[in-house]
């Protein structure tokens, strides 16, 4: 009969708290144990060890080693040994007599567990060895000791030995020192510094009066005086009629309004020529005859639309389409990722033994990891890689555009083949048609060379009248000209005088400010030297005055030792196991189970037999009582095998099942031995059953 499961006792806070903390602690001790790393460099070592000087280094130092000796004692890993006298069996185990295994590796229960957890009484406590030494409670306390080699230890006494001496030198100087300082650094005795310069004299900056230059030949018909218009116009013949016609005629008032335009525009001429540019005759008088333009060809036009028309266009719609800057792209695409991956394919192994080399190399030297000499080398090989795979991307994007270009140009020259053809075409019946116009032309050029030597007969006299009036016209200019020429000569001879007086003024001028610069310089120059002169008295008696202290400083500084540099050491880092969540994840499961277990004990009873029944033979089950605990007998198979509740000692589920011990008293051969546990093949436990 299946009697009801009790519920599970609730874990104790106050012990699953301390659990924790001891756990923290041994997983602290164990990260500084895996960070304490030894090093080594071409200038020294640094060592970790116990300190001893210390309670907690002492402890660890003896309890290492104690246990170094009882782990040389222990027996070898697998190997059975009895159970000490007295000693408590493992938990859900037989009572008495029952053989246990070594573990295959005891300092792991150390190194997993923490030394402080009492990992050392989980071996098995064997009489011919004893039990595991007991880890201190004390923290452990460490010593970091940093050795030279013998070189850099010879250089670094020498160099002491060189301080000492020169520091003693240094120190019998301090008076000598103290002297030169007692005194401020003083510019008494040395020449004023000079500031400014003497009288220079004053540059010349302005030019006297050189005369005006003649600007224009005749007058400035803009601004003519009152004078000027009556002297020009008064006299003539139109404006004498105007004022006796109007006694109030205002003669500055009419060149304002209209003769002004009048004269500029050349339709009137002042009186006495002011202005020889006047008078110019611009147009001949009408000609004898006019010239006949047009001798009335006729309808010779109508002849040349008999030629047929011109084909101004050509049909491209059977053409293959004009290919695009952008066709292509795929095959250009997969000439490129061929390539590269090609290259890249060399490139990566290269690469990657040169990196391991250079590692090795830089290892060899004592180049420490993030170091700057490494960083360099690393940042030079980085370089060196993205170039070379730079290049290998460049030479496949241009062979991929060479592609790409090759086969546009194909298609191009296609249609051009095309277009040819189709232009060949068009230019043959244009070609014809222009045959058929020629002949046309010739015709209608027969007969207007007739009406042109008609035509050429009739203005023959015309253009001789034209002839005869245009050489009047020309002899007038030219008289004009000559009267321009003589007046602009007198303009550029009066101007040529100015030009020359201005010349010789600012020659002059020129003149007396070099000789005013020449003297600035020359005081300039005086007043450096003697400044120049002031600054090297001054710095020698600086130089002077600091010489004892600059020795003092050499003295100080003679000698360094090279320290050894060691890289940083990446610490491992375990985290603590989280003991408290899995108490009480393992009390909540337990909680459950045994509410499922009260409400469902008879179908799970029920089940567990009928899934015995059906496991297969092969289905072998881990049931020796020794990796069981918390065994509680619930009922009885029908072949007679009792059953239980339990669980297994490293935690889980609670289950129900069989012990071992039992099958193998009714059934042996359902038992079978695997390293040393019994385990069940419940498709033979329950055969029959």
């Amino acid at each position: 009969m299946v009697s009801s499961p009790s519920m599970p006792d609730p874990p104790d806070p106050v012990a699953t708290a301390q659990a924790q903390g001891a756990i923290n602690r041994d997983t602290a001790i164990s990260n500084a144990t895996m960070s304490h790393v030894n090093q080594t460099s071409p200038y020294g070592s640094q060592t970790w060890s116990y300190d001893l000087s210390t309670p907690g280094g002492r402890a660890w130092s003896d309890y290492a080693n104690a246990y170094a000796n009882w782990s040389t004692n222990r027996p070898a890993p697998g190997a059975s040994t009895p159970a000490a006298s007295g000693g408590a069996a493992p938990s859900g185990g037989a009572s008495t007599g029952e053989a246990v295994s070594a573990p295959a590796n005891p300092d792991s229960l150390f190194f997993q567990n923490g030394p402080s957890s009492g990992a050392a009484s989980q071996a098995p406590a064997a009489a011919s060895y004893g039990p595991a030494p007991t880890a201190p409670t004390l923290d452990p306390q460490w010593r970091l000791d940093t050795r030279l080699t013998d070189a850099q230890q010879q250089m670094l006494d020498t160099t002491n030995r060189i301080g000492n001496s020169a520091l003693n030198i240094g120190e019998s100087q301090l008076g000598r020192v103290g002297s030169s300082l007692s005194s401020p650094l003083s510019s008494d005795g040395l020449p004023a510094r000079q500031m400014t310069l003497g009288a220079t004299g004053q540059a010349q900056t302005s030019l006297g009066a050189t005369g005006q230059a003649q600007t224009s030949i005749g007058p400035d018909w803009n601004n003519l005086s009152n004078a000027d218009i009556e002297r020009y116009f008064g006299g003539q013949s139109d404006i004498q009629a105007a004022r006796a016609a109007d006694p109030n005629f205002n003669l500055a008032q009419w060149y304002q309004t209209s003769g002004k335009n009048e004269v500029m525009t050349g339709q009137r001429q002042a009186d006495g020529n002011p202005d020889p540019t006047q008078g110019i005759q611009r147009a001949i008088g009408n000609t004898a005859g006019s010239i006949q333009y047009n001798p009335g060809y006729g309808g010779v036009q109508g002849l040349m639309g008999q030629a047929g028309n011109i084909q101004r266009s050509l049909d491209l719609s059977g053409l293959t389409a004009l290919p695009g800057t952008s066709d292509f792209s795929a095959d250009r695409q997969r000439v490129e990722d061929a390539l590269y991956g090609r290259t890249t394919s060399r490139l990566d192994p290269q690469w990657q033994q040169q990196q391991n080399d250079l590692a090795v190399r830089l290892a060899n030297q004592g180049v420490t990891t993030g170091s700057e000499a490494w960083q360099r080398e690393m940042d030079a090989f980085n370089r060196g890689k993205n170039d070379a795979y730079s290049t290998a991307r460049n030479d496949a994007i241009l062979a991929g555009g060479t592609e790409q270009s090759r086969l546009f140009g194909n298609a191009l020259a296609a249609r051009q083949q095309g277009y040819n053809e189709v232009l060949g075409s068009g230019n043959f019946a244009n070609s014809a048609q222009n045959q058929a116009f020629s002949e046309l032309t010739t015709d209608r050029n027969r007969y207007t060379n007739e009406m042109d030597r008609l035509l050429s007969a009739n203005n023959g006299a015309q253009a001789q009248d034209f002839g005869q009036q245009a050489s009047r016209a020309a002899f007038t200019n030219a008289a004009q000209a000559q009267g321009y020429g003589q007046a602009l000569s007198n303009a550029q001879f009066a101007n040529a005088g100015q030009q020359q007086n201005f010349a010789q003024t600012l020659a002059g001028a020129q003149f007396a400010n070099a000789g005013q610069q020449q003297n600035y310089s020359q005081a300039l120059g005086s007043a450096q030297f003697a400044n120049n002169a002031r600054d090297a008295a001054m710095n020698e008696r600086s130089t002077l005055r600091m010489a004892p202290l600059n020795e003092l400083r050499g003295l100080m500084g003679m000698g360094a030792v090279q320290s050894p540099q060691f890289g940083q050491v990446q610490t491992p880092q375990q985290a603590a196991p989280d003991l408290m969540g899995a108490t009480y994840n393992s009390y909540n499961g337990q909680m459950n189970a045994a509410n499922a277990a009260n409400a469902n004990n008879t179908s799970m009873f029920n089940g567990v037999l009928g899934a015995a029944a059906s496991v297969a033979p092969y289905a072998i089950m881990m049931s020796d009582r020794r990796v069981k605990r918390d065994i509680e007998r619930i009922g009885t198979a029908g072949n007679g095998l009792p059953l239980y509740r339990f669980q297994y000692i490293w935690g889980g589920p609670v289950q129900i099942g069989v012990m071992a011990q039992d099958v193998e008293e009714i059934n042996p051969a359902a038992v079978v031995d695997v390293g040393g546990i019994k385990a069940v093949d419940y498709g033979r436990a329950f055969a029959g059953a």
